[in-house]
């Protein structure tokens, strides 16, 4: 994670720091920060292996909503939809 920190800092719009920066958030619980990672992609445009990425992140996102490990401000219907789309 401090690698893909300091490369958004050097450049913010860094996909593939981005989304490595989400894969690492998802897997240390810290849902609210993969979901903001998430989102950011999605509103630059992300390539296919982005888009690939997110998806199974929000699939993730809405496991984790579900068995009601994470609170996000979106529930788990809305982010497997999301996941489907990606």
């Amino acid at each position: 994670m401090q690698l893909a920190n300091q490369a958004l800092q050097a450049e913010p719009a860094n996909e593939s720091a981005l989304r490595a920066l989400a894969q690492a958030q998802l897997a240390r619980g810290a849902y609210g920060e993969a979901l903001a990672a998430v989102d950011k992609l999605a509103a630059q445009g992300a390539s296919a292996a982005a888009s690939a990425d997110s998806a199974a992140i929000l699939a993730g996102l809405a496991r984790a909503a579900a068995s009601g490990r994470a609170t996000l401000s979106v529930d788990a219907a809305t982010l497997k939809r999301r996941a489907k789309e990606a």
